[in-house]
């Protein structure tokens, strides 16, 4: 009995470590190429903050000293997350962005997939 037993515990580390490789390796696999994410953000995520965020976060005194008018001001790595936080708020509260109203779902996702974009 006590020699099932210890094989048990063998073949649980045994598979604890397949499976602490293999998530490993794919989040190896989610890294992008940084021109790519750099495109998308030019292609899909650029035009949404050209007409919803812009208008009030660029010039020589953006809104709260945040600029959102090109790729280094929002990258994954640099602003983001606190603007996915801003335009996942609710209907009237406090903070939500744009101030006029939530951005469709749509966008929403745009943004999210952007912030999860990981790049070599």
């Amino acid at each position: 009995m006590k020699n099932i037993f210890n094989n048990v515990i063998i073949i649980f580390f045994i598979l604890l470590q397949g499976c602490a490789k293999n998530v490993g390796e794919s989040i190896d696999d989610e890294k992008t190429d940084c021109s790519q994410v750099q495109s998308y953000f030019t292609e899909s995520v650029f035009p949404i903050l050209e007409s919803n965020c812009t208008g009030c976060h660029s010039g020589t005194s953006p809104s709260g000293g945040l600029s959102l008018v090109d790729y280094s001001d929002v990258s994954p790595t640099g602003i983001l997350g606190s603007v996915i936080d801003r335009i996942n708020r609710d209907e009237g509260q406090s903070g939500l962005m744009p101030p006029y109203g939530k951005m469709s779902q749509e966008h929403i996702s745009v943004f999210q997939q952007f912030f999860e974009m990981e790049c070599e």
